[in-house]
């Protein structure tokens, strides 16, 4: 990770906690080098990959993995149609299309 956007990150991590995370760049097709580690996240990332990705890049993590460890994933989902304002469901999908027009929502 770029130290600006390292910089831009850690502003969002309260104070209390900051010594607590690490940042780092990853191929995570290539076995995770952190063992052991209690949780490892998953941000806007996988929705991006096909299936047959995804398998992959989960079973790269699974060496590091220790009992108990939690895998964490955020990626974005939609509203169920109908259940938010209109403008706001419009800029929703249009904006999830732009951003995974070649994949899918899982």
């Amino acid at each position: 990770m770029g130290d600006e956007l390292e910089k831009e990150h850690r502003k969002l991590i309260p104070e209390p906690i900051q010594s607590k995370i690490t940042f780092m760049g990853h191929d995570f097709f290539k076995e995770q080098p952190v063992k052991n580690a209690d949780v490892y996240f998953f941000r806007c990332t996988l929705h991006n990959w096909s299936d047959e990705l995804v398998v992959k890049i989960l079973k790269a993590l699974i060496p590091a993995l220790k009992p108990g460890a939690r895998v964490v994933i955020q990626d974005n989902g939609l509203a169920p149609p109908g259940t938010i304002g209109l403008s706001d469901e419009i800029n929703q999908r249009y904006g999830f299309y732009f951003c995974c027009r070649c994949n899918f929502e899982r």
